[in-house]
């Protein structure tokens, strides 16, 4: 069975010829979608973790790809949302986890050598820790539409003590 598709116009993903919005980067493909918190406004955008719409006023485009206020803070990165972080032992358990109950997850790993400055607020960093080793920075990612069902399942680990916080 071949399902129709349609190019999003904001970011160029392939998706559903059916879908409403874009999984990708939270554009709307349909008129007449109200904002969730501003029920009279029209929506601009849908945030692409909790799948609900929005008005200009109640999205950030971070990266091009729309985010609500709850949700603007998560990290993102080729559609899909830091749900934890942490060391390889620990990431890699979590993974396993996530994994066993259907979810999608990846270990996105930044390398950081103490010859590749970083750049914060102006200044060039290199990052390395007390000892002078390279950081290696791991994150658990899942993708966008299984954040919320992955972070609740996290945190129900973390309260039967399956997990650490």
């Amino acid at each position: 069975m071949n399902e129709q598709t349609i190019i999003c116009g904001k970011c160029d993903s392939e998706i559903g010829s059916d879908s409403d919005y874009c999984p990708e980067c939270g554009a709307l493909f349909v008129n007449d979608v109200f904002c969730r918190r501003h029920k009279n406004d029209l929506a601009s955008g849908v945030c692409v973790i909790c799948g609900e719409p929005y008005c200009s006023g109640c999205l950030n485009s971070v990266n091009n790809i729309y985010l609500c206020h709850a949700h603007e803070e998560i990290e993102i990165f080729q559609g899909h949302a830091k749900i934890a972080s942490g060391d390889n032992i620990y990431c890699r358990y979590l993974i396993g986890l996530l994994t066993e109950n259907d979810f999608h997850p990846f270990l996105y790993n930044l390398m950081s050598s103490a010859h590749t400055p970083i750049s914060l607020a102006g200044q060039s960093f290199n990052i390395f820790d007390v000892r002078g080793n390279n950081v290696n920075e791991l994150k658990v990612m899942v993708p966008f539409d299984e954040f919320n069902e992955a972070l609740k399942f996290l945190e129900e680990l973390e309260e039967s003590g399956e997990i650490d916080g």
